[in-house]
Order: structure tokens, then C-alpha cells, then sequence
């Protein structure tokens, strides 16, 4: 997430398997806000590792898809693997 100190930071995760409580709590206790749906504020979409079988043969799932559509209309919103959000927040 973003050390400025005026930026307020939007995520979500898609496709994990973890508490979302535990997200939750990670991304506040950092400043940041964990929220339930995907919103013109969303700054990370946040990819779970475990994803979805299902992504292998089709799409990525509706979310993926509506920030894709986001980023097409010129939203600046940033795709991260979870293992790689775990690693940033250590």
C-alpha cells in the first residue's frame, strides 16, 4: 500500500480461501480499507492463491472482469497475487 500520508487505500481479495476477517484487520490496522465489493474507490484487487479451478478453462471470474473493465475506462487499479500482498505487509 501507499506510505502517503494523504492517500486512503480501497481492497479487495477475490478467489482466497482465508478468513476475511484476518484481511480485514490486516488492511486496517495498516490504514488502509478492506471493502465487500468492487467500487469506483477500489485501489488493489488482491488475487487469492487459490483462485478457481475453473479459471483455467474460462474466465477469471466476474471480478477480475469488472476491474478489468475499470482500468479499460482509465481507473489506475493494480492486480496482486496474494502471496505477493503477504509478502508487502510481511
Amino acid at each position: 500500500m501507499s506510505s502517503g500520508k494523504d492517500v486512503h487505500e480501497y481492497l479487495r481479495f477475490t478467489g482466497s480461501r482465508g478468513p476475511r476477517r484476518l484481511f480485514a484487520e490486516t488492511i486496517s490496522t495498516r490504514g488502509g480499507t478492506f471493502i465487500d465489493r468492487i467500487r469506483d474507490e477500489l485501489n488493489y484487487l488482491v488475487i487469492g492463491a487459490e483462485g478457481n479451478p475453473c479459471w483455467a478453462f474460462a474466465c477469471y471470474g466476474r471480478k477480475v472482469e469488472r476491474v478489468v473493465e475499470m482500468r479499460r475506462a482509465g481507473h489506475r487499479v493494480l492486480l496482486i497475487h496474494e502471496h505477493d500482498f503477504w509478502d508487502a505487509v510481511g
